[in-house]
């Protein structure tokens, strides 16, 4: 993929974060769009590369959050970067090695956002309660991932032609 369709696809999930987050809630949970955006970039690359791309996605997501600025930055890297470095040791080429990634993401993220904010005294909410909801927006996420990457398996696969 090329690096200048990774601005126009952040923008996008950035708008559709912000705007529409409140119409496709479900138990009080929604997709992370940049999460979403950013590894699946990261999975579908087999390059380093993807640690700067999700690294971006974290600075678009701090540019959206209310939250101290560099933590989501800080966040998307490391969790990109445990993702290389599980990829040099298993193959995570496959469709449900990819689905996993977005889930481990998403969930990741989350709790720790949800964590250090709590540390932080900004959030009175319970741990149960953070760990719940960061297993909710994981699964919401990958769920949300799953006809795109069914679509990016389409046409990687090599079509019969006729004779």
């Amino acid at each position: 993929m090329t690096s200048l369709l990774f601005i126009p696809v952040m923008y996008m999930a950035a708008v559709l974060q912000t705007s529409f987050a409140t119409r496709w809630d479900a138990f009080g949970v929604g997709p992370n769009l940049l999460v979403l955006g950013g590894f699946l970039w990261l999975t579908q690359t087999g390059s380093r590369r993807g640690l700067l791309v999700a690294a971006l996605a974290g600075l678009v997501s701090d540019l959206n959050s209310p939250a101290p600025l560099g933590l989501g930055l800080a966040l998307f890297a490391a969790v990109a970067y445990s993702v290389i470095w599980l990829r040099r040791r298993l193959n995570l080429d496959g469709f449900p090695a990819q689905l996993s990634v977005v889930w481990f993401a998403a969930t990741t993220i989350t709790l720790w956002q949800g964590a250090l904010i709590k540390c932080l005294g900004q959030s009175p909410a319970a741990w149960s309660a953070l760990i719940e909801r960061s297993a909710l927006v994981g699964l919401y996420t990958m769920c949300t991932a799953l006809p795109i990457l069914v679509f990016a398996f389409w046409r990687r696969t090599p079509q019969e032609q006729f004779r």
